[in-house]
């Protein structure tokens, strides 16, 4: 009962955000819902989606039942920005990465398959996916902060990181080859 209601917490909270932000969290989390149901119908149900999908007998069910157990894994990945934008805001760029990865492997893979054009299909979703979280990462990119600031006015050897405190920084500074 506490993991829903701090999850109906987390969903008013994202509620308060910019629209753009909102937008970029409903992205997230159908994305991941994706690969959860997936994961879920792969791993759960490998005969019928396999017959669905590629038709036949499954040749290594292991393999096949993992590839479902990945999707979930994944859909738990996609999940972590949701806890703070502002802190995990690169995975997002990791989940496109992902998604794009997906698209390349399907098309060229497609070919193997008895069903190639359901491959290419499968292939336009994941691409979507990509394209989503591409543009709503870039409408909320300048609301995740200002223009960083690598240096602070006036540091001794001018390696200090703004924020990094000064009796630090020439450790940090000897430990990077500055």
């Amino acid at each position: 009962m506490e993991a829903s209601s701090r999850l109906r917490k987390r969903w008013q909270q994202i509620g308060q955000l910019h629209p753009c932000m909102r937008h970029l969290s409903l992205a997230l989390a159908l994305v991941a819902l994706h690969s959860f149901f997936l994961g879920c119908a792969i791993y759960f149900f490998p005969s019928y989606i396999y017959g669905m999908t590629l038709s036949g007998p499954i040749p290594d069910r292991f393999f096949f039942k993992q590839s479902g157990l990945f999707l979930v894994c994944l859909a738990l990945f996609y999940m972590v920005p949701l806890l703070d934008l502002f802190r995990f805001h690169l995975l997002v760029l990791v989940a496109v990465a992902t998604k794009v990865l997906a698209v390349l492997f399907l098309l060229g893979n497609a070919s193997l398959t008895p069903r190639p054009a359901l491959i290419f299909l499968t292939s336009l979703g994941d691409a979507g996916m990509a394209l989503l979280l591409t543009l709503c990462y870039l409408r909320v990119r300048p609301h995740l902060a200002g223009p960083r600031q690598w240096e602070t006015p006036g540091a001794a050897s001018g390696t200090r990181i703004a924020g990094e405190p000064a009796s630090t920084s020439g450790a940090h500074g000897a430990a990077r080859g500055d």
